[in-house]
């Protein structure tokens, strides 16, 4: 039916559209998986830092637990944002800003940064908040060669 400028379901097509729903969800919960007998490959898509911090210790618990499974990291590739969607990649680990509304998303911790300055720079001679921080030059690295984000 019309409603407004879009589409409602009808009653009878409502029933039928939330028992369709149900029981697609069913095919999408967690069911019991036996790790050491499961044989699949993941593409990872993250960036180098988690590599370097994280990938080690991954592909070890991944090998202790399911040694069948093999883990492949792939770089982050600026716009594109549909691999998962894609089935390209099944897992993506990053601070991405666009996320696509039927993927799930969990954090996984909160990182900070930390300014560093010659001990007699000027930034401390008051207390140090984001305008006077900024006043100051900056070195930034992008890994995208991007001058923001």
């Amino acid at each position: 039916m019309r409603a407004g400028r879009g589409l409602v379901p009808t009653p009878r097509l409502r029933d039928q559209v939330r028992e369709l729903v149900e029981q697609a969800s069913g095919v999408f919960r967690s069911q019991e998986v036996e790790l050491s007998s499961l044989a699949r490959e993941f593409n990872i898509r993250t960036n180098d830092i988690f590599m370097v911090c994280y990938g080690g210790r991954l592909v070890d618990l991944v090998r202790r637990q399911a040694p069948n499974v093999m883990l492949r990291f792939v770089p982050e590739i600026e716009g594109d944002d549909d691999a998962v969607r894609a089935g390209q990649v099944d897992l993506v680990i990053g601070a991405s800003a666009r996320m696509l509304p039927e993927l799930k998303r969990q954090g996984l911790f909160m990182s900070r940064f930390i300014g560093l300055a010659r001990t007699d720079h000027p930034i401390f001679s008051e207390s140090i908040n984001a305008e006077r921080f900024a006043a100051f030059d900056q070195i930034s690295v992008s890994r995208r060669g991007l001058a923001r984000g």
